[in-house]
């Protein structure tokens, strides 16, 4: 039997934010974490999303507008219960 030490963190690859009530927004999965930092940026390194409330989601919009269809680059930063300190990076697709 194998047990996982550290509960299970799970950030999506891709997600529509088109008004339609389904898969708009693009939240952290997993936890409880003691504290969370997650960070969203396009291709130029350009910070168009941040966050430490796992309750709050990127709409996939920048200074109020919609940012292209295309690729983004995640950073996500937890401090466990125990003082763990994880640190995860992945990309985002926005799909139409």
């Amino acid at each position: 039997v194998t047990v996982d030490e550290y509960p299970k963190i799970y950030v999506p690859n891709a997600f529509t934010p088109n008004g339609d009530g389904h898969n708009d927004f693009l939240f952290v999965k997993g936890g409880p974490f003691q504290t969370m930092f997650f960070r969203v940026y396009n291709n130029w390194g350009q910070l168009l999303f941040e966050t430490t409330d796992q309750k709050v989601g990127w709409d996939g919009t920048y200074k109020g507008e919609k940012v292209q269809l295309g690729v983004y680059v995640w950073i996500l930063d937890v401090d466990m219960f125990d003082g763990t300190h994880i640190r995860k990076t992945g990309d985002i697709t926005i799909l139409k």
